[in-house]
């Protein structure tokens, strides 16, 4: 190989490289002229601190956002089972007028979106003649003494107590009081279609002979 100049000082060099040793060694450059490497750690340290927050900050919305999509909102809107109480407890009876009246069917049935506090109020004297917690996707049946009947209820996905119910959450109620016979009685569909989201509620009158 001819001898050259080296780049930086002009010294002869014997083996064609562009450097001379010297410089080599000054510059801490190799003979062929290899790319400097960049490690991992001095790239961290050029990106400046209010990027890394914002990069964080993205990346974490970004995460959250395919987990409430892929994962169908579950974490943000699951039912909490072991908040309810048993399907179908009751929590107000009054015994003395289903025992001194004649009856008539009422089914009630959830959808799988909530769970239910049922009131049946009796529209004469606003005394609450049956109270039950229901769960979703269920069905209740019972006879009610025979009467016209304001049926209220609560829904949620987290029970709280029979003085605050399912947390902040409103009444619901039926437009129109309904009237219970011993030929007619009423099944009620609750959250059927959705309704239950704008605090409507659907009943179709069977009948029961």
């Amino acid at each position: 190989m001819e001898p050259s100049r080296c780049n930086r000082c002009g010294a002869w060099v014997y083996d064609g490289a562009p450097l001379c040793p010297n410089c080599a060694l000054r510059y801490k450059e190799v003979y062929n002229n290899t790319p400097r490497v960049v490690v991992k750690s001095e790239i961290k340290k050029r990106i400046p601190k209010p990027i890394k927050i914002i990069l964080g900050i993205s990346t974490l919305i970004i995460l959250l956002l395919s987990f409430y999509v892929f994962g169908n909102g579950k974490i943000f809107n699951r039912l909490e089972f072991e908040s309810f109480p048993p399907h179908a407890q009751v929590f107000e009876f009054d015994e003395e007028l289903f025992q001194t009246m004649n009856t008539s069917p009422i089914i009630l049935e959830t959808d799988d979106n909530y769970a239910y506090f049922v009131k049946i109020i009796d529209q004469d004297n606003e005394n609450t003649i049956l109270s039950v917690f229901l769960h979703p996707n269920e069905t209740y049946e019972i006879e009610i003494p025979v009467g016209m009947y304001r049926i209220e209820y609560m829904f949620g996905k987290r029970w709280e107590n029979i003085l605050t119910y399912f947390g902040n959450t409103q009444s619901m109620l039926i437009e129109e009081n309904l009237s219970f016979t011993q030929e007619n009685g009423y099944h009620i569909n609750l959250g059927q279609n959705k309704s239950i989201q704008l605090g409507f509620i659907l009943f179709n009158l069977f009948d029961c002979k």
